[in-house]
Formats: structure tokens, sequence, C-alpha cells
């Protein structure tokens, strides 16, 4: 039995489908290892080297499996990474919304109460503008009522109308109220303008936060963007090299089936030699015989024929020897006379 080569169609090798199980392909590697042991072919010189095929196999067949095996975790590592970077992202990016959400309540209730604190101010300014506008108002008329014009042209018209003393009182309270209601207006514009101040600055600083958040989620996007890309390109070289290594894999394949069809075509031929060498010896010892047997029959035939002539030579001279003693006897016979009788 020649020696089996090693190749990667362990299907043809093994004697089983694509589709067998794992059971079966043990089972046959079992049965064909026990056929192919030494001890089991103490007749045949290379029964050995058969046999370190299927070690050489088995050893090959393990660092294959050993290799998918480390891919298959390789590959399982990288899918609970990207699943756990998965949830990660998607935790970050619900709590970027949360804290963008809590943000923008934050700023729309900073701007309506800027907006309310605007209208208050507003209003503060024009009850002073409308203070001060009375307060001058009065002294306007007071500055009448005490100018040199009105001294000088009221002995002359009789114009000038003293006040009382009710009538100044009154004016005074006026006056005292008007400047305690602008003291109590502008320390309120005072502090709504603080306030203001402070919403302001707030604000700001809730616009530098979601500006912040924003931008953070931008360069998330653009970071995922990059990474996606990354990633597809990593795939497409993934995709390239596979493509190549099972083209690789497919061309040794192609080449090894060749081979091995060459190789089984060589012994085909080699058998089909050793078959009409077989016969053509075969024939040639049958020819043998049948002239051999040929010549035999012609040897027995003409030892026959000479046998027959012998014995035909025998029965001649016999039957001579007869005839001679029969004509001595007559002969005899014929000397003693008749009335003889004859012994």
């Amino acid at each position: 039995m020649a020696p089996c080569e090693v190749t990667d169609d362990y299907y043809m090798i093994l004697e089983i489908t694509q589709n067998a199980t794992l059971q079966e392909v043990k089972k046959s590697y079992r049965r064909l290892a026990l056929a192919l042991h030494p001890d089991r072919n103490p007749d045949k010189p290379d029964a050995t080297a058969s046999f370190q095929c299927w070690i050489r196999i088995r050893y090959r067949k393990s660092a294959q499996e050993e290799s998918e095996k480390r891919q298959a975790e390789a590959t399982k590592t990288e899918q609970k990474r990207a699943a756990e970077e998965k949830v990660k992202k998607q935790r970050e990016q619900a709590a970027s919304l949360e804290s963008l959400r809590h943000l923008e309540g934050h700023k729309s209730n900073y701007d309506s109460k800027i907006f309310e604190l605007n209208r208050v101010i507003r209003n503060l300014a024009a009850d002073l503008k409308r203070l001060q506008e009375e307060e001058d108002e009065e002294l306007r008329k007071e500055r009448e009522r005490n100018g040199w014009w009105a001294y000088v042209t009221s002995p002359i018209f009789g114009t000038q109308v003293q006040e009382t003393e009710e009538q100044k009182k009154q004016r005074e309270v006026g006056r005292l109220q008007r400047l305690h209601t602008k003291n109590i207006k502008e320390k309120e514009l005072i502090r709504q303008e603080a306030d203001l101040n402070n919403l302001k600055d707030r604000l700001q600083d809730v616009n530098r936060k979601i500006a912040a958040v924003k931008k953070k989620d931008e360069e998330a996007k653009e970071q995922e963007r990059l990474r996606n890309e990354q990633e597809a390109k990593r795939r497409a070289e993934a995709q390239a090299r596979e493509r190549h290594a099972k083209w690789e894999a497919e061309s040794a394949r192609w080449k090894q089936e060749a081979a091995t069809r060459a190789a089984k075509q060589a012994r085909e031929a080699q058998e089909a030699r050793e078959a009409q060498e077989r016969l053509r010896r075969a024939q040639a010892a049958k020819e043998a015989r049948e002239a051999q047997e040929a010549q035999e029959a012609q040897e027995a035939q003409q030892r026959e024929q000479k046998a027959r002539a012998a014995r035909k030579a025998a029965q001649a001279a016999r039957n001579m020897s007869r005839l001679q003693d029969d004509s001595l006897y007559e002969l005899s016979a014929d000397s003693k006379g008749p009335g003889k009788e004859k012994i």
C-alpha cells in the first residue's frame, strides 16, 4: 500500500461526505487508523509510513482546530467588547441627552424669568421717569411762584395767589411721598437689575454648558464616525484578506486536488500497467502451458504412434514367426510321409 499524501481534503482522506457529523468523522478516523496500524499490517512494508501519515493528519488537524478555537475566542471577545462599548455609548448618550434636557429646562426657565424681570424693570423705569417728571413739574411751578417775574407782575395784574398752610402741607406731603416712592422703586430697580444680571450670568453659564455638551456630542459623533470608518475599513481589509486567503486556500486545494488526482491517475495507470503486465504474463504463461501441453500431446501422439508401430512390428514379427513355425511344421510333416498323424 502506497503512503497517503497529507492534503487539506480530509473528507476524501477519511472517506466521508462533507455533511458528515463529528461522530462519523471520529469513527472513520479511528477505523482507518486501526486499519493502517503497523501491528495490523505486519506483511506490508509501507504500513509504518501510512500510519505516520495519519499521525501528521492528526497533528495538523489539532493545530487547525486550536487555531480555529483561538480565532473563535478572539471573535467572541471582540464581540463582547463591542457589546460593552455599545452599552457604554448608549448610557453616555442617554446621560448626555438627560443633561441636555435638564440644561434646556434651566435655560427656558431663565429666559422666562429674564423676560419677566425686563418687563418689571421697564415698568420701574417708567414709574421713576414719571415720578421724576412730576418732581420736575413741581419744581418748575415752585420756581414760577417764587421767581422775580411773578413778584414784579403780581402788583400789576394781581395774579399772585398766596398758598395756604394746608396747601403747603399737602404739597410737602406729596413731595415726600414721591421721594419715598422714588427711593423704594430705585432700590427695587437696583435689586431687579442685580437679579437680572445674576440670571444673565446663570443663563450664560447654562449656555456654555449646553455648548460644551453639544460640542462633546458632536466630538463623540465625529469620533464614532471616524471609528465606524476605521471599522468599515478594517472589515473591508479583513474581508479582502479573507477573500485572498480563501482564494489561496482554494488554489492550494485545487492544486492539491490536481496533485491528488494526478497521483491517483498515476497509481491507476501504474495499477493498469501492472494489471496489463500480469495479464500479459498470465497470457504468456497460458500460451506456454498450451504450447507445452500441445508439445506433450504431440510427443505422446508420437510415442503412441511409435508404440503402435512397434506393436504392429512386433505383431508382424510374431505373425511372421508363426508363419515360419507353421511352414516348418508343414515341412516336417511332409518329410515324415503320409499316414503319420500330426502331433
